[in-house]
């Protein structure tokens, strides 16, 4: 309930008040402004009519990016994956800048990243409304810094009755996005009770680790039908 009118009244709007222009700042509306007045209600005795009045001002969109610790895609190759073109439009122009799709976009790179081996691949953006807001220019400028880490190859051995590709699906590591021995023996008893579903109730896998360069190294599941 809103307090009656006084001092805790007003905080209790100027609370409100915070709260929509922070909803429309995420929408990528950062001029918005909001003012909140209540009156008393002209229909029934002892209520409050609240008007809200909103001018939202430009949609930010997203400026230049610049990556770090790219390497194995170059940045004109990322680039499009944080650019959206805004239906409302027609798609004619950038679509307004949103933590939300910023967290998206990431979470897209990232799977890009692990479908090419790069299963502990880090990604973060360094988004402020402080620093990356860019009131001059009325865009959003971004540092997305990503940590590579080793590439992981997987390959399979003893699989005569199973596809590759099939046991690949039960890996762990892959969408765990984690390398170390605990992540791996997890996959390892995936695969196995994957094996055990197709009958297999006394199949064993078990692994190691090849290294192939400084930033490469395999990871070899041996199974024993």
């Amino acid at each position: 309930p809103l307090p009656p009118p006084g001092a805790e009244r007003t905080v209790a709007l100027e609370r409100e008040r915070e709260h929509v222009i922070d909803f429309l700042r995420s929408r990528g509306f950062f001029e918005a402004t909001v003012a909140l007045d209540a009156q008393p209600g002209r229909s029934v005795a002892g209520a409050v009519d609240l008007f809200v009045t909103v001018k939202l001002g430009p949609a930010y969109p997203l400026g230049p990016i610049t990556f770090t610790g790219n390497h194995a895609l170059t940045s004109e190759a990322i680039d499009p994956i944080f650019r959206h073109a805004d239906w409302i439009t027609f798609w004619t122009t950038p679509e307004p800048f949103t933590q939300k799709q910023l967290r998206e976009d990431i979470d897209a790179l990232v799977k890009r990243y692990r479908a090419l081996g790069y299963v502990g691949v880090r990604v973060t953006s360094d988004f402020s409304v402080q620093k990356s807001v860019n009131r001059a220019t009325k865009d959003v400028r971004i540092n997305i810094a990503i940590n590579e880490r080793k590439r992981i190859e997987v390959a399979f051995e003893g699989n005569s009755s199973q596809s590759s590709s099939s046991l690949h699906d039960q890996l762990t590591l892959i969408s765990r996005g984690s390398f170390d021995d605990f992540e791996v023996g997890a996959s390892a008893d995936a695969i196995q009770r994957y094996y055990q579903q197709q009958g297999r109730f006394f199949a064993r896998v078990d692994w190691r680790r090849e290294r192939l360069s400084p930033d490469e190294e395999r990871i070899v599941f041996s199974i024993d039908e």
